[in-house]
């Protein structure tokens, strides 16, 4: 993955290059990479990542915060490759990737 930024009108743009192998869309489980809407194709939208426990969930602080420019919103689940979280606004208009800690 290779991504890129440059800015267009004064808005910033990115060109992010993804290759993923066919055997990463069927693997179980999941895992940190959600390649998918619903995670895998059971449509289950289970994590079997254990960080975050019923002993340590009040203990969450938001971490960065993204406010949409667009007025429609953020209506879909985020897909995760290698790293960065793609999120499309709910038009299909705009998609927006972040690379993670």
């Amino acid at each position: 993955m290779a991504p890129s930024i440059a800015q267009s009108a004064g808005k910033a743009t990115s060109s992010v290059s993804v290759d993923v192998a066919p055997a990463q869309l069927v693997a179980q489980p999941v895992g940190k990479n959600w390649l998918s809407y619903n995670g895998d194709y059971t449509g289950r939208r289970y994590s079997s990542l254990d960080q975050i426990k019923v002993e340590n969930v009040g203990q969450l602080r938001a971490q960065w915060v993204f406010h949409s420019p667009n007025p429609g919103g953020l209506e879909v689940t985020p897909v995760v490759v290698g790293g960065v979280m793609f999120v499309a606004v709910a038009s299909g208009s705009d998609i927006f990737s972040f690379a993670l800690p």
